[in-house]
């Protein structure tokens, strides 16, 4: 799909506060405490973002150039982003165009063949397969989804009412809501659904129309029944089908984002071992128009309570337990898939950078967010830090060292850093706690005698360096504060936790350790990226969010000597750099008693 949506308006100028206090003077970063109420205007001379030529490697030795600030999308690359394994990620079976419904729901994927509007349906679906057959919708820059959406919201108003899956919420019905809840067993077959109510998570920052975060819909499903019990609430989750989210719904079919999520619910995410994740209730995806829906468990019913962080307000100071007690409960996790991803064959439970995706369409929408963020954070009353520009405009320029430090693996002999399955979306948003009620910090624990706690959002679960997650969530996720003060004892206890659970500090001295952390960092960048851009413009929440994005991620870039080992990687090393090497990249506040 096609990348270069034009920019919206600038949003309203937010009240965020700083998260870097210490700053290097001469790194050019002077957060506004309190920015002005009109946008900045734009500094003399930048009228116009600037051009720098970024080179994006292909698998096959191909090179695709791509000026940042024009992005042309006939550069694009074709790629087959539907792998085989998509396919089968929908509830039991797919549904043929003009088939049966979907296995033991009663609910029709696409159409029922019997609705009154099924010859327009079928018009529909035809065009879809004409404009396959169109040589110049082959090229490079194009997507079938493209077919799907010049009709698309006619498609959304004629299904309500039907027996197809609610890819709207507008579409959710007691009809729908009971063949959804009997299919998974969570209702009995003589239970029906007799009112429902929807409400967007406005307390969790959502718009009117559900929107939460950068990629998903959300509301809160409330129910009554007749003929049995079913849960009271639950959690209806799905992606916005406007036009002003095409170019990130591209994005998430070549990143499978929606795949992975509705995969993993279909495994009741077993593969987080020792962490709670809610019980899901129903799931359907189609990839060609790359759709999905989830319905899940409402994690405000469960007893006893757990409750939402919130990455705006970050962790308080006392609440650094929690914290301890999170990533050891991730460990098992990543301990078990250490080096052993490609072994494991666990692509249809995550992604990984050496998809043919990432090095083909990533610059290209990298370069397409940069400047958009250039235009957006001065609309906001902030400039851009000058030591963040400069990383950004140099990864823009080397995405070869990039995808290599991302994607390459130990494990195939391509790469010295050590790699596992993370969850990749490790901020505050998408964790869910119980706190004792002592004002002590820390959880209760749950029924089972383990701290209370979980764990949503399993879109981005990716192959990545050892310590991400933990580097993801302190990079953006709590105060500058907070990491300073807890930081250190946090990644001890998290580097015991891993070996507990197998890892073998022969293989992976505490030293090595902290070197993957350092390097993590770095992996974090884009995401500061994407994140700020995607957030600034939804919500006044979401403006402060964006802003702290940044705030937070540069903190932590000047704190780890990011740039040296941003630099160390751009030497292109090909072996674990000796102790004394990894002694100077490393900030001394980290080194202290080794």
């Amino acid at each position: 799909m096609g990348c270069g949506a034009t920019p919206k308006a600038p949003a309203a100028a937010a009240n965020v506060g700083s998260d870097v206090p210490g700053a290097k003077p001469d790194s050019g970063y002077k957060p506004e405490t309190t920015p002005p109420a009109a946008p900045a205007p734009a500094p003399p001379g930048k009228e116009e973002l600037p051009k720098i030529t970024v080179t994006a490697p292909e698998p096959k030795g191909k090179r695709v150039s791509v000026t940042m600030g024009v992005i042309d999308t006939e550069t694009m690359a074709k790629i087959d982003t539907t792998p085989a394994f998509v396919e089968k990620i929908t509830t039991d079976t797919a549904a043929e165009d003009d088939g049966g419904p979907i296995a033991g729901t009663g609910l029709f994927l696409r159409f029922d063949p019997s609705s009154s509007h099924a010859a327009w349906y079928r018009e529909q679906w035809k065009s879809v397969q004409a404009w396959k057959a169109v040589p110049e919708n082959s090229t490079p820059g194009k997507d079938v989804m493209e077919a799907y959406l010049a009709w698309e919201a006619e498609y959304i108003k004629r299904t309500i009412g039907e027996a197809v899956v609610p890819w709207h919420i507008d579409n959710l019905t007691e009809s729908l809501l009971t063949k959804m809840l009997q299919a998974k067993g969570v209702i009995s077959a003589t239970t029906t659904v007799t009112g429902i109510t929807k409400k967007c998570l406005a307390e969790q920052g959502s718009t009117e129309d559900g929107r939460l975060g950068a990629l998903s819909v959300i509301f809160r499903v409330g129910a009554t029944y007749d003929g049995g019990e079913g849960p009271a609430s639950m959690i209806y989750k799905s992606l916005p089908i406007s036009a002003d989210f095409y170019m990130m719904r591209g994005l998430c079919k070549g990143m499978r984002s929606f795949a992975l999520e509705v995969e993993a619910y279909n495994r009741n995410c077993d593969f987080f071992g020792g962490i709670s994740t809610p019980v899901s209730y129903f799931t359907a995806f189609d990839p060609e128009p790359n759709r999905y829906v989830l319905l899940i468990e409402d994690l405000g019913l469960r007893v006893p309570p757990v409750a939402p962080g919130d990455q705006l307000a970050g962790m308080q100071m006392n609440q650094v337990s929690a914290v301890k007690d999170l990533f050891n409960a991730l460990a098992p996790m990543h301990a078990k898939w250490l080096d052993k991803c490609v072994a494991g064959n666990i692509t249809s439970i995550c992604k990984s950078f050496d998809e043919p995706f990432w090095p083909v369409c990533f610059p290209l929408l990298f370069v397409h967010a940069w400047n958009e963020l250039q235009t957006k954070m001065p609309a906001v009353g902030r400039e851009i830090p000058a030591e963040y520009a400069k990383m950004m405009n140099s990864m823009g320029e080397n995405w070869g060292p990039f995808f290599k430090m991302m994607g390459d693996k130990k494990e195939e002999g391509k790469w010295f850093l050590s790699a596992t399955l993370q969850h990749a979306d490790m901020r505050l948003d998408n964790m869910f706690f119980n706190f004792n009620e002592d004002g002590s910090g820390t959880l209760a624990n749950d029924a089972q005698g383990k701290p209370s706690l979980c764990l949503i959002d399993f879109q981005l679960t990716t192959v990545l360096t050892l310590g991400f997650d933990l580097a993801y969530f302190f990079s953006m996720s709590v105060s500058a504060e907070f990491r300073r003060a807890h930081e250190k004892s946090v990644i001890e206890s998290y580097y015991q936790a891993l070996l507990a659970n197998g890892m073998d500090k022969t293989e992976m001295p505490y030293l090595q350790f902290l070197f993957h952390y350092q390097i993590s960092f770095l992996g974090t960048t884009a995401y500061s990226l994407f994140g700020a851009n995607a957030l600034l413009e939804q919500s006044a929440r979401g403006a402060e969010l964006g802003v702290i994005f940044i705030d937070r991620w540069l903190a932590t870039y000047l704190d780890w000597n990011g740039w040296a080992a941003w630099e160390f990687i751009l030497s292109s090393p090909t072996e674990m750099p000796s102790d004394e090497r990894i002694r100077e990249l490393l900030p001394k506040f980290i080194q202290e008693g080794l």
